[in-house]
């Protein structure tokens, strides 16, 4: 394990997330999975990850934008490191702000 160094993957995908904790743990970190929004928010706030790796599209009504908006708003200084992700095969139209 390197250094206890511990990664949240959130998705809701049983195989893209069995695939990223398994070469997570390859690597040797540590790996806690959570399968949607909600659960991932309480996951991050119990297990203090050192990284997160988030899922763009979740059910459980917090998608990954809103919950990583959530995690920002208890990180002000930005240190927790969100990879933000998505396996979507189609293009989506973004409405720029």
């Amino acid at each position: 394990m390197i250094n206890g160094f511990k990664v949240l993957v959130i998705d809701d995908s049983y195989t893209s997330s069995l695939f990223m904790a398994s070469a997570l743990e390859n690597a040797g970190y540590r790996v806690i999975t959570a399968s949607d929004g909600p659960q991932g928010w309480l996951k991050a706030l119990q297990e203090r990850p050192h990284c997160v790796v988030l899922d763009i599209v979740l059910p459980g009504g917090v998608d990954g934008f809103r919950l990583c908006r959530l995690l920002r708003a208890q990180d002000p200084q930005r240190r927790l490191p969100i990879i933000m992700v998505s396996v979507k095969n189609t293009s989506t139209l973004c409405a720029s702000s």
